[in-house]
């Protein structure tokens, strides 16, 4: 078959030599996704993400990958705020009656995401398809 590629794209897991950022990427090959960032293959460690396989009990399942992401501080799940945007529940106050009245308005958040297990919250990361994991990093 001339003409058509079966190619499919992969995630990255790539760390800069030079700076140390680490950051996942979507590209073809190793070069195609640290380029996409604007590193040089060279300049960078890159390693395959490997899915994670989870059952839904009734003999199926899927497989999910792991996808950096910004947590809500006072709830396990992912905030969907842009980099502009100020959260409306910020806990830069160190007035303790401020505080609690951000934690208690918390649940009403227009930013709020998927809903994280803790560990992902810890981590800073969130599970998604391959599909839905391409086009959130693709999109960045």
């Amino acid at each position: 078959m001339e003409g058509t590629s079966n190619i499919r794209p992969k995630l990255y897991e790539i760390t800069n030599q030079d700076t140390g950022e680490r950051r996942t990427a979507v590209g073809t090959n190793a070069q195609g996704a640290c380029e996409s960032l604007g590193w040089q293959v060279g300049d960078c460690y890159c390693s395959l993400v490997r899915g994670h396989y989870k059952g839904n009990g009734q003999g199926g399942g899927e497989c999910l990958f792991e996808v950096p992401c910004e947590v809500c501080s006072f709830q396990f799940a992912a905030c969907t705020r842009l980099v502009g945007d100020k959260c409306p529940c910020s806990h830069e106050n160190p007035d303790l009656k401020t505080w609690l009245q951000n934690v208690t308005t918390a649940h009403l958040c227009q930013f709020v995401g998927l809903d994280l297990a803790k560990n992902d919250h810890r981590r800073h990361r969130k599970l998604l398809t391959f599909d839905h994991a391409v086009r959130e990093l693709s999109s960045n």
